[in-house]
């Protein structure tokens, strides 16, 4: 049986070309709580950034880039909305949720300063996240408790 194995070299060539495709202002999508915000990302498998203002703030992996986008929409859905909400708002989770008016505050908050790049990765997201993860984890807002951080 053939094994089909990256080098070294050329796995961290696919995470750098990847890290600044994500990296790249012009890749970026202001987000909108409009419900068709995401009508134009890819279903595909993938990476994606959040950047706050002009800050990294997030990396994270899914199966779907178009209904992870329509996730983050909903506190309860998302691990990025639940920690802008903690750190940037200071408000408490009910049941995984903000009560309503942090609810409306916190998706203001995010249209106003959130931003997301997208990479369509058909295989190996999870090693990509990882890494990029490792990378930036003194800036980002993802749980330390994944990706090996703690």
């Amino acid at each position: 049986m053939k094994k089909h194995q990256l080098t070294e070299d050329e796995l961290e060539k696919v995470i750098t070309e990847i890290d600044e495709e994500l990296l790249n202002k012009a890749n970026w999508k202001k987000f909108s709580y409009n419900i068709n915000w995401n009508n134009d990302i890819s279903k595909k498998p993938g990476v994606y950034a959040a950047f706050e203002k002009d800050e990294l703030i997030y990396i994270g992996q899914t199966a779907d880039l178009k209904s992870r986008m329509s996730d983050i929409r909903r506190t309860y859905n998302h691990t990025l909305r639940k920690k802008i909400g903690k750190e940037r708002l200071k408000a408490s989770l009910v049941k995984n949720k903000f009560s309503n008016e942090i609810e409306e505050k916190l998706t203001q908050y995010m249209v106003e300063h959130i931003s997301f790049s997208f990479q369509p990765i058909s295989f190996g997201r999870l090693e990509v996240e990882s890494q990029l993860v490792k990378k930036y984890a003194e800036q980002l807002l993802n749980s330390k408790s994944v990706r090996g951080l703690k």
